[in-house]
């Protein structure tokens, strides 16, 4: 097992997902478990790769998917892993973390609307 340090953001990210889904929560454990912390790295099917986008927010940090909008956000130093955030695509957009719970996945998509953006466009780091 690779040894590994988390930020007290993650740990607060992943108490306000277990909140919202345990299901949720567990899928990023076993991320974790079966993937990351064993080997160093997680399957193609989790999207891993570098964030690097316009915004700049945790730009040279890694991000992969547990859930089609639940982000791990992590880095790899010297066989030694520290886990940053879990967020959704929205947060990660706009650089802004709820501490006390999990978003709700359709006001995210009336904000991304109002803001006079696509989904695809927050995927991708997109400015408008």
């Amino acid at each position: 097992m690779i040894e590994y340090n988390a930020t007290d953001w993650f740990y607060g990210d992943i108490e306000r997902l277990r909140k919202y889904s345990h299901d949720w929560a567990e899928s990023v454990y076993d991320l974790l478990d079966y993937h990351l912390l064993e080997y160093g790295g997680v399957p193609e099917s989790c999207e891993p790769h570098p964030l690097g986008h316009d915004r700049g927010c945790l730009s040279g940090y890694m991000e992969c998917h547990a859930e089609p909008d639940v982000l791990v956000i992590y880095r790899v130093l010297h066989g030694h892993v520290l886990l940053v955030r879990v967020c959704t695509h929205w947060e990660l957009y706009k650089c802004v973390f709820d501490s006390s719970r999990w978003p709700d996945p359709k006001v995210e998509a009336e904000e991304i609307r109002a803001h006079g953006l696509t989904e695809s466009q927050v995927r991708d780091g997109i400015l408008a």
